[in-house]
């Protein structure tokens, strides 16, 4: 049920279990009064009244299952919408590592998407004419750049396996990681200097920016 709900690698699995069966440790010790003394492992249903009980106190909420699940991508939505809320305050998981995640990414990939995004960032940020004219040059190679990861995209996924269709982004990764001096070749104004590394952390950007899924959609 859990690798239905939020496919992924067997460690993804077996550690959202884990942490499933933590929350489900811990609401049963907070029943603790509420267990039948004959049967101290099976909780009484709650009663029927309309006063509050310690039911309710531990129940598991959908937006607690949201935070306890990882990026899935059925329930991308309101995932998203509580990462934004979480912006706000301290930033548990950026939307790239997100994306990869419920795209079925290792850590390894992730470690290097992050690595390649922050080197293409300070890459933009040191042009100091970014602006205007140049701006324009970076959000055209963008777009180019959209265009060649979404058909690479469309054709790993075109001969993956059935069961590895929905978690294809190692497979994307590695094949842009194979393809850089072709993703250097988009950059016909070597406005990232033609290099291929810097461009595909260019394109995790534009992932962190929504604009990219590392699946079809």
């Amino acid at each position: 049920m859990i690798a239905t709900v939020a496919p992924g690698h067997s460690e993804t699995i077996k550690a959202t279990y884990d942490l499933l069966l933590g929350r489900a440790i811990s609401a049963h010790l907070g029943l603790v009064a509420q267990a039948d003394p004959d049967h101290p492992l099976v909780l009484r249903p709650p009663m029927e009244s309309g006063e509050p009980s310690a039911f309710d106190e531990h129940a598991l909420t959908r937006t607690e299952l949201l935070t306890l699940l990882p990026p899935s991508p059925n329930l991308a939505t309101e995932q998203l919408g509580l990462l934004r809320k979480a912006t706000e305050s301290s930033v548990a998981i950026t939307r790239l590592e997100f994306k990869l995640r419920a795209a079925g990414a290792s850590d390894r990939t992730i470690e290097r998407a992050i690595r390649r995004r922050a080197d293409a960032s300070a890459a933009i940020t040191s042009q100091a004419s970014i602006a205007n004219e140049a701006n324009k040059v970076v959000e055209s190679l963008g777009e180019r750049l959209l265009e060649y990861a979404e058909s690479v995209t469309a054709d790993v996924t075109a001969f993956a396996e059935p069961a590895f269709r929905h978690q294809p982004a190692d497979a994307i990764f590695g094949r842009l990681m194979q393809q850089r001096p072709n993703l250097a070749q988009l950059d016909t104004d070597a406005v990232l200097d033609g290099d291929g590394d810097i461009i595909l952390g260019y394109l995790c950007e534009l992932s962190d920016r929504c604009l990219f899924s590392w699946r079809e959609v």
